[in-house]
Parts: C-alpha cells; structure tokens; sequence
C-alpha cells in the first residue's frame, strides 16, 4: 500500500484545507492561475498584475487539482525577484491553493488582493447577465424545461434526408 511517508504527506496537505484563514509570510502572496503550463508549472498573476511561473511541489501531485481561474498562495524567492536574474523564468513555489471559504474568510480579514476583488465582482456582474438572459429565453420556452438542449452530432453523414429530400423532389417533378 502506501509507504508511511506518503500517507504523513498527504494528511499534511489535506490539513492545509481546514485552516480557515492562511496567514501569510512576508514572501508570500496570493496569486491567480492564468494557465497550466505542464510539467508541474503554472503561470499565475500576482497581485501587482504581473505574470510569472511557479511550480508545483511534488507533494501536491495526485491530491490536489489546480486549474486556470483558480487561487493559490504562492511563495517567491528573493533572489529570483531581483532585477539582475532576469533569465530565472521560474519565480515562486505555490504553497497551498485556496478554497471558496478561505477566500471568504481572507476577504472580511481585508487581506485579499484588491486586483482579484476587482475582476469577481466583474465575473459576478457577467454571471448575473447571463443568469438574468437564460431567465428570458426559459420563459418563452415552457414546454421544454425539463428537456436538455440539443446537439447537433456533426460526425455523421446527413444521407438518409438528403435521399429523403431528393425522392421528394422527384416526385414534384413527375406531377
């Protein structure tokens, strides 16, 4: 199964989504996911709007997901945010992703990144619209509200109507 060292590994990061409200070290920020670059490297945007890369620890791999939209904390080393490596591409380490009640709570605390509050309440404002249109077009639609919208399965050929319209059209001709 699995040896004493994985499990110890994965409690501890397990732990880290109980913790209410993170604190925060002096090198450390939190930091949006812009995308997944692979290999165990994200670009994120910091809270001064720049963008970076960081990494993943290798004890996140298989227990935690991270996905572009997402937050995380993430921590930068000194040496690489000095002006004179500019050839360092990867800048920081990510030490814990955030989850929807760490953020609330980071949010009274008045410690979240005023950047990341400005684009949810713009996310929030777009998904109220479209909540607000869907409204707008389910109230003309009553009959199929319990119906899944159909697909168009454009992976087939459209033969048996074309046959069908054809024959159709043959037989106006013959009248």
């Amino acid at each position: 199964a699995l040896s004493p060292s994985m499990s110890r590994r994965r409690k501890h990061v397990r732990d880290l989504v109980d913790e209410p409200c993170p604190e925060l070290a002096a090198c450390e920020a939190v930091c949006r996911v812009v995308e997944l670059r692979g290999g165990n490297h994200i670009e994120v945007e910091k809270p001064d709007s720049s963008r970076t890369l960081c990494r993943i620890p290798s004890k996140f791999s298989k227990i935690l997901w991270v996905r572009a939209g997402s937050f995380i904390v993430a921590r930068f080393e000194e040496e690489a945010l000095d002006e004179s490596s500019h050839d360092a591409k990867v800048t920081g380490e990510m030490t814990r992703a955030l989850y929807h009640t760490q953020m609330k709570e980071m949010r009274r605390a008045n410690r979240w990144p005023a950047l990341f509050a400005e684009t949810e309440t713009k996310d929030a404002e777009r998904v109220t619209e479209k909540q607000e249109d869907d409204a707008d077009d389910d109230a003309s639609d009553d009959s199929d509200d319990s119906l899944p919208p159909i697909e168009v399965i454009r992976n087939r050929p459209r033969r048996a109507k074309e046959e069908s319209s054809s024959s159709d059209e043959d037989d106006d001709e013959e009248d």
